[in-house]
């Protein structure tokens, strides 16, 4: 056995396994998201387990009122994408941490979901069929964590940025990163 192997075995990894790293095919988010400064996803494949990840730079779009979506000013189509088990996997956890500190609107951002890819900014979570929170974080805040174990939408259901409280502004500031983690066969 070689050096690398031993020290990959040594961190409890299988050195016979081989990451697949799939480039920026992660969700896309709707065309009611695109004013923010940064939208990047992509897929990660380590054997039978896929993360999606999906960076934000919150810079550029806005919040209005408590459990409304967050988005481009009035803009339909305010998802961050969509759950397809095709890209990734049936989901086990999901992992939200704040990289820089929301400022301008609403710090207190939840990860939601709803069968419509249609919700708009400012439009109610509830407006949507099937609607649920999947990460009720309260304020975010630099190197804070957040994960969920249960809950999850169903198959082809969207994903939105939804404010917890009433501020409404245009964010100045505020990176998020979401980590999905899903089974594949």
């Amino acid at each position: 056995m070689g050096k690398r192997a031993i020290n990959l075995l040594r961190k409890g990894m299988d050195p016979a396994m081989k990451p697949n790293f799939t480039g920026n095919t992660g969700l896309s988010a709707g065309t009611g998201f695109s004013d923010a400064a940064l939208f990047k996803s992509w897929t990660e494949q380590n054997g039978t387990v896929t993360k999606t990840t999906v960076l934000i730079d919150l810079t550029g779009i806005r919040s209005t009122a408590a459990n409304d979506v967050i988005g481009n000013d009035g803009a339909a189509n305010a998802n961050i994408g969509q759950y397809t088990t095709a890209t990734m996997g049936t989901l086990f956890a999901v992992h939200m941490s704040c990289i820089e500190t929301p400022a301008g609107g609403d710090p207190d951002i939840n990860l939601a979901f709803a069968d419509e890819a249609t919700l708009a900014e400012d439009a109610a979570l509830s407006s949507g069929t099937n609607s649920g929170t999947l990460l009720n974080n309260g304020d975010l805040a630099a190197e804070k964590e957040y994960w969920a174990v249960t809950g999850f939408p169903s198959a082809d259901q969207y994903f939105y940025l939804v404010a917890g409280a009433a501020t409404d502004a245009d964010y100045t500031a505020g990176v998020i990163k979401i980590e999905f983690y899903g089974t594949t066969v």
